[in-house]
């Protein structure tokens, strides 16, 4: 079992995980992970590449549907 500390980095606090763990579970500096609780546990789950822009394309299409008339204005200045 390996641990980690929290540590401060600025104004937040932060867990360092080391490479031999991110090599485990197929990370690199550019991996994005979900993050959830499940009783008294931090869950992280690396999201593949594929599923990330899957999930920009349904925000941008939120944001384009939900803020139509005002892309529109600043379209039309």
């Amino acid at each position: 079992m390996k641990t980690a500390a929290l540590r401060k980095i600025g104004n937040s606090q932060g867990i360092i995980l080391d490479k031999t763990l991110l090599d485990l579970v197929g990370a690199d500096p550019a991996t994005v992970f979900s993050v959830r609780v499940e009783g008294s546990q931090l869950i992280l789950d690396p999201i593949p590449r594929a599923k990330q822009k899957a999930m920009i394309k349904e925000a941008s299409k939120k944001v384009m549907k939900n803020q139509a008339s005002t892309l529109k204005k600043l379209a039309e200045s």
